[in-house]
């Protein structure tokens, strides 16, 4: 920001312009991959023309005449290839250059590099990974027919997926072990290796044990990550101390059960950003919780916002500033099917810590400028 906005004040380019403008950039360009109706891209001229005049206006190129925006394409998109082709999906040069890797230059580099043989051995290469994929292919086809049989488990899956697992022992005056436990078949013995985890998830997860009037030692098998499948996605969630040399901690869209109200007609559930600081399952006998008293449910640890954020208003603004609670009483324990949606949030560089802004996913892009396009 104190470097950014200088710049642009002494261009006379609105701030706000600027982040519109980059916006709409990139929900167009998303726009142009997806499926949309017929009618809103012939519809869609008048928009697009406006995202063009504003990538002018705030990235300006002055120079001999030569030095200009390359923006015609733009225009064309949507007016003449989009209504004869449909999404730039069909048409777009992607495909080809990502095949380049796969047939020239994969293939060349199992080659010897000899000129006078460097055409054929190549040839040779792609043919035999065709080979080699096709039979995959073939297997993995008579495998879902019932030709070969198929080894499967008798073990239930479970909704979540968790892993890495490690254990966390909260004895009765709240002091806490937490290690990783691996068991291998060759040595037929356990070991454990210490695990770094949160005060404050150790802290909130007592506080959630206690509230359900268990004073004595406790045990939980918590985890660094977990899969859920979500509007039919599997979406991974992480949440760790250490993962790739830096601690790594995911947000996510956190559904309540809003409290009574006097308006009849409000939406009986409210949604609050989190960041995730944990995933656990309680292991000691004889804990009922307030959600229910199954052993195999899987909690998550977050830390949610001051403030409720609908998913309607982020898909209406794109880009939403919230702010962490300060507090014990926004560290709490909620079951994971209350998750609802992976969130993409960043630092407010120059701001409180606590401030951070929630993106839009990539996904919902190409529907934020179709309904832009009405608007």
């Amino acid at each position: 920001k104190e470097t950014l906005h200088p710049a642009l004040e002494t261009m006379g380019i609105d701030p706000n312009d600027f982040q519109s403008c980059v916006i709409m950039y990139l929900s167009m360009c998303r726009w142009f991959h997806a499926n949309n109706p017929k009618q809103e891209v012939r519809d869609s001229d008048l928009l697009v023309s406006r995202v063009v005049s504003e990538i002018h206006r705030i990235f300006p190129r002055d120079g001999n005449g030569w030095n200009l925006q390359k923006t015609h394409g733009l225009i064309l998109i949507p007016r003449r290839y989009m209504r004869k082709l449909g999404s730039a999906v069909n048409f777009h040069g992607g495909p080809g250059e990502t095949n380049h890797k796969k047939f020239v230059k994969d293939a060349g580099n199992n080659t010897q590099g000899r000129p006078n043989c460097f055409s054929s051995q190549a040839a040779q290469r792609c043919y035999e990974t065709y080979v080699y994929e096709y039979g995959k292919e073939h297997l993995n086809r008579s495998s879902r027919s019932g030709r070969y049989k198929v080894i499967t488990s008798d073990k239930v899956e479970l909704p979540a997926k968790g892993e890495g697992k490690y254990i966390v022992e909260v004895y009765e005056n709240n002091d806490y072990h937490s290690y990783w436990y691996w068991k291998t078949k060759r040595l037929g013995a356990g070991k454990y290796v210490h695990c770094e985890v949160p005060a404050k998830f150790v802290r909130t997860v007592t506080k959630f044990i206690r509230n359900t009037g268990h004073d004595g030692d406790f045990v939980v098998e918590g985890f660094t990550c977990v899969k859920l499948e979500l509007e039919g996605r599997d979406e991974i969630f992480r949440a760790a101390s250490s993962y790739k040399g830096n601690s790594w901690f995911d947000w996510c869209m956190v559904e309540y059960e809003q409290e009574e109200s006097d308006d009849d007609s409000a939406d009986s559930m409210v949604t609050y950003p989190a960041q995730l600081f944990g995933f656990i399952r309680i292991k000691t006998n004889g804990i009922t919780t307030q959600f229910t008293n199954d052993k195999e449910q899987m909690y998550a640890v977050v830390r949610t916002a001051k403030e409720p954020l609908s998913w309607e208003t982020l898909e209406n603004d794109f880009v939403c500033k919230v702010e962490l609670g300060r507090g014990h009483e926004f560290f709490e324990v909620v079951p994971v099917d209350s998750i609802t949606h992976p969130l993409l949030v960043f630092d407010n560089l120059g701001g409180s810590v606590l401030e951070h802004f929630v993106v839009l996913p990539r996904r919902k892009w190409a529907r934020f400028f179709g309904n832009k396009i009405y608007s």
